[in-house]
């Protein structure tokens, strides 16, 4: 038994130890398997075309990293040339100012007889030159004083730069200003043949060499006093108006970068046989290694290789060797190359780079055998298991990826969607007149902010609704009020006819007193401010003279006149209809309003009150006429202004709410769009799961969409504002939607010169595209399309339904020939939410954003529509004076990169992590802020290293505005680039008036946010 019982104990000892055993051998298995992958990365790939691959991307990082290290040298000088060119161009804007203000004694100038040049003393420090004629003019005078101001500009820039010669400006009224002075004017030919705007430096900086106005480079040069190799980064000077006024100067010396490549390379990347040269952008050789150029097959006399000038007489296509004469000429096409070549049967790879502020080329020689030796001895060990760890990476990664959609798709289930219905139902129930609405969305997240806006705006729209009951009850207590005096007035008048009729009586009895009672009679009837007449019958038998006055007629005229030809004839059938029946005894109104007529046409308003008198012993009709049409005229006004304020308030309150949700929606798809970009640079077109990523930008193009169709009726909807050519934009337009509509023929009429517009391009074309849809579906059958463009002067009575100004205005006029539309519907078409497609198939966003955009730029827009006719809508846009600016050019697919530091401002955290993360990928250093605040203090201490601010606009506590001048104030030269969801009443153009370099609307990107970074920091 125990024997039994120690055996089953051996047994499972030994089961527990085996089961240790093997865990241990897959853990060290698994251990030695990493770490043989993670050698493999560094030793080999798994074929000779990867190893390959892996020695281009090396030595092309290497070419880069150099290439970059000298262009950022020349960089620097740019910016100093560019910053003496922009002081230069403020100084001599403002001569007036200083030139009565000067920073030192003018400076006194000599002629030199000689050469009949002007110049200062050699022992100032600022040599300054003046050729132009044998005088120094007033003006001259005034702008060298003025310049004397540029001289510790000069100054601090060279002593920025010690590689540079010398920092200077010339102007084109041969005015010089040259630091460190040389007092080289006595060396100096004549005039006649001396004027430095001749130089090859001045010349490529002019207008018709330069026209973008940049800073740019002048061929290499061997200096006549000794400082070898020079170039000159030469910066255009104009004032506010655009008038070129001469360039600035910076002498740099080629020293330094010629020692290095004709010494070694640095020692992180040194290598047995590697060697670097460089060529301009003629490919002429500038340095060369002495001892590689007979390798290269290049002769040259070596004993004169120290005269700089017979080496830049040379060229990698003198070369004996064909090759060489390929590579030389693919370095010269290509901006960057990696290629192998063969010397004496030994393989080589060369690599070039394109420095962009000098044309100049960059390349780095290696033999191949260096590079590939430890490859080949490791290879073929590695080739197994490395595929082993590629097929478990690529297990493990479509596990995770599987596992994050699904947490996604529920979490966005549980966070987005469902809230965004609830905003949704509740939004149909205002539209249907329920302002008892409101919904219930317990969160602290901006859908959560968004609830509480949207109900907000409900009790908004109550209080309204619940003054127009309270105008209304003010309005109709007037009324009242009114016909209550009127009543009373009448109550007199019954009084003073009693009284009348009494005198008449007493006539009977006494001749004289009925003479008395007639005349005071008369008094009161002509006297009167009402119109009376009296009728017998249908013919008037009596008018007072205030009825002549308002009805233009004579007392000769009306006696005898049928009374109804009086009134308008709207109302001739009722009055006749009614003077009949009173005069039959019938009970019949005797008080209410109507219209008369004058006897030119014109109509006015009345009142009139009748009754039946005795008239000669004879029954008939006295009618009083009161003129109420300034009564009338001011209850349609009031009428007509409550409308307008009932929608105003409408519109604001959706604009308001269309305005929000764009702004937080924007921010979403923004996260939503970095997190896709970031997937999409790991992932090629053959990865499984590129199409779907692309699906998904593709969805969020199509909310940013919305959004923008959201932003064109909510306030500030502009972006980029800019002079255009309206008949550009409509035949870019109409062309893409006949393209894709065959079936609807477009008939286009322009008109010439047509007058410029400042408008945001994108959004005049959504507006258009919309109307073109808009015809392409009331035409189901298709039809026919008129496009036509007009200058037109509008007046002010003609602009005033609008609420626009008068003054030249550009149209365009869209018209089909569909189905029109009735007048109800043509009174409610732009607005938001209405739709007379069936449900699913419209948003009522497009005309609602076609009005709300074409109001935004201070135009407007009015529609021409009967059933079954067509419809024509006209746009009205105010002219402009300015230029009208340049085409809008191709955008380039590719991702740009940098290595500047760059400071991201933005209170949302998925905007700060997706940010962090895109720009990093592009290769720059990124600090982070959540708030103006935290942005300023961070700029504060590191604005010697931060390039570039990128700048969210709506923030909590300090905006963007705020903190834009706040950043401005500590550094006027800092380049900003603003970004949002959206503007409020044009706050993004304020500050972009002010100073800010650049705008991206959410959602971007990383290919446009690239290109904005480069065209901020580049421009």
């Amino acid at each position: 038994m125990f024997k039994w019982i120690r055996s089953r104990i051996g047994i499972r000892l030994l089961i527990t130890f085996s089961l240790v055993l093997i865990l241990s051998m897959v853990s060290l298995t698994y251990i030695a398997t990493q770490l043989v992958a993670e050698f493999g990365e560094f030793s080999a790939s798994r074929n000779e075309k990867n190893i390959r691959d892996n020695v281009n991307v090396f030595l092309a990082r290497i070419t880069h990293e150099q290439a970059m290290r000298y262009e950022s040298t020349f960089k620097r000088f740019a910016a100093s040339s560019a910053r003496i060119a922009k002081q230069a161009a403020f100084l001599l804007d403002n001569t007036a100012l200083y030139e009565k203000k000067p920073l030192k004694p003018d400076e006194k100038l000599v002629i030199y007889p000689h050469n009949k040049i002007f110049s200062n003393d050699a022992r100032q420090t600022t040599m300054v030159l003046y050729w132009g004629s044998s005088t120094i003019s007033r003006g001259i005078s005034e702008q060298i004083n003025t310049l004397s101001h540029l001289d510790p500009v000069l100054d601090v820039e060279k002593n920025a730069n010690p590689e540079s010669v010398a920092c200077y400006t010339v102007t084109e009224t041969a005015i010089a200003r040259y630091y460190p002075n040389i007092h080289g004017v006595e060396k100096l030919p004549p005039t006649t043949k001396f004027d430095i705007r001749n130089a090859n430096w001045y010349r490529i900086a002019r207008p018709e060499n330069n026209p973008a106005r940049k800073t740019v480079w002048s061929n290499i040069y061997l200096d006549s006093v000794g400082q070898g190799l020079m170039t000159t980064a030469s910066t255009p000077v104009y004032n506010k108006n655009g008038q070129y006024l001469g360039a600035t100067g910076v002498d740099v010396t080629l020293n330094t970068i010629v020692n290095d490549i004709l010494g070694k390379i640095p020692s992180c990347h040194k290598m047995k046989d590697m060697f670097s040269f460089l060529l301009d952008h003629q490919g002429r050789i500038i340095a060369f290694p002495e001892k590689y150029l007979t390798m290269f097959e290049v002769k040259i006399d070596r004993d004169k290789l120290t005269d700089a000038t017979v080496i830049l007489k040379h060229s990698l296509l003198d070369s004996t060797n064909e090759e060489i004469k390929k590579i030389g000429q693919a370095m010269i096409d290509k901006d960057f190359q990696v290629s192998r070549f063969s010397l004496k049967g030994r393989p080589y790879i060369i690599s070039s780079h394109f420095m962009p502020s000098t044309g100049w080329r960059l390349g780095i020689v290696v033999p191949e055998s260096v590079i590939l030796a430890s490859v080949y001895e490791t290879r073929a060990a590695l080739d197994s298991t490395v595929g082993k760890m590629n097929n478990r990476f690529i297990l493990a990664t479509v596990i995770f990826l599987i596992s994050s959609i699904i947490i996604m798709v529920i979490f966005s289930i549980k966070t987005f969607i469902r809230p965004l219905d609830i905003l949704s139902r509740g939004a149909l129930r205002v539209k249907e007149g329920d302002l008892s609405t409101h919904v219930d969305i317990d969160s602290k997240d901006e859908i959560g902010s968004l609830a509480l806006s949207f109900n907000n705006m409900v009790k908004t729209l109550q209080i309204a609704k619940n003054l127009e009951k309270q105008h209304t009850r003010d309005l109709e207590q007037k009324v009242k009020d009114r016909t209550t005096e009127i009543s009373i007035r009448n109550e007199e008048l019954k009084n003073t006819l009693k009284e009348l009729k009494q005198e008449i009586s007493d006539r009977r009895k006494a001749e004289g007193a009925l003479r008395e009672s007639e005349e005071k009679y008369r008094t009161l009837v002509e006297e009167s401010f009402d119109g009376i007449f009296v009728q017998k019958g249908l013919k008037i038998v009596f008018v007072n003279l205030r009825l002549q006055e308002m009805l233009g007629y004579d007392e000769d005229e009306l006696l005898g006149m049928d009374h109804w030809i009086v009134y308008h004839p709207d109302y001739q059938e009722l009055t006749r209809s009614r003077a009949r029946a009173r005069m039959l005894g019938e009970t019949v109104p005797s008080q209410y309003e109507v219209k008369l007529q004058r006897k030119d046409g014109s109509w006015f308003y009345g009142e009139i009150n009748a009754r039946t008198i005795s008239f000669g012993e004879e029954p008939g009709v006295q009618v009083w006429i009161k003129d109420i049409t300034e009564r009338k005229v001011h209850e349609e006004e009031q009428q007509r202004l409550m409308a307008q304020f009932q929608q105003a308030q409408k519109m604001e309150a959706v604009g308001t709410l269309a305005g929000g949700i764009a702004h937080d929606f924007n921010n979403l798809l923004m996260g939503i769009q970095g997190n896709a970009s970031l997937m999409l640079i790991d992932h090629d077109s053959r990865h499984p799961d590129y199409d779907r990523l692309k699906n998904i930008e593709q969805y969020i193009k199509n909310g940013a969409d919305l959004t923008n169709q959201l932003l064109g009726f909510a306030r500030g909807g502009r972006y980029e504002v800019k002079p255009t050519d309206l008949n550009d934009l409509v035949k870019r337009g109409s062309r893409m939607f006949g393209r894709t509509k065959k079936e609807i023929k477009i008939h286009r009429k322009y008109q010439k010169d047509i007058w410029a517009v400042e408008v945001d391009q994108g959004q005049i074309e959504q507006v258009l595209l919309n109307l073109y849809v808009n015809a392409w579906q009331a035409m189901p059958g298709g039809g026919e399309l008129y496009i036509q463009t007009e200058n037109t002067t509008l007046d002010d009575d003609y602009v005033k339904p609008y609420g626009a100004n008068p003054g030249k205005y550009a149209k365009i006029s869209i018209t089909d020939t569909g189905v029109g539309m009735d007048e109800a519907t043509r009174q409610r078409i732009f607005e938001p939410f209405f739709t007379t497609k069936e449900m699913g198939r419209g948003t009522g966003l497009g005309l609602a954003s076609v009005y709300g955009i074409i109001r935004n730029h201070g135009g407007f827009i009015n529609i021409y529509s009967e059933k079954g006719e067509g419809s024509t809508f006209s746009i009205y846009l105010p002219a402009s004076e300015s230029e009208v600016s340049g085409q809008i050019s191709e955008v380039s697919e590719d991702v740009r990169h940098g290595d500047e530091t760059i400071l991201l401002v933005d209170d949302e955290d998925m905007i700060i992590d997706v940010g962090e993360q895109l720009l990093e990928k592009m290769g720059y250093t990124v600090l982070s802020a959540r708030s103006g605040k935290e942005a300023i203090e961070i700029y504060e201490q590191k604005k010697d290293k931060v390039d570039m601010v990128i700048l969210d606009m709506i923030m909590p506590d300090m905006g963007g505005g705020e903190t834009f001048d706040r950043l401005k104030g500590t550094n006027p030269d800092i380049k900003v680039l603003l970004s949002s969801g959206y503007s409020i009443n044009g706050y993004a153009q304020e500050i972009l008036d002010r100073g800010c370099n650049g705008f991206i609307q959410k959602p971007f990107s990383i290919k446009q946010l690239s290109l904005k970074i480069r065209e901020v920091l580049e421009g």
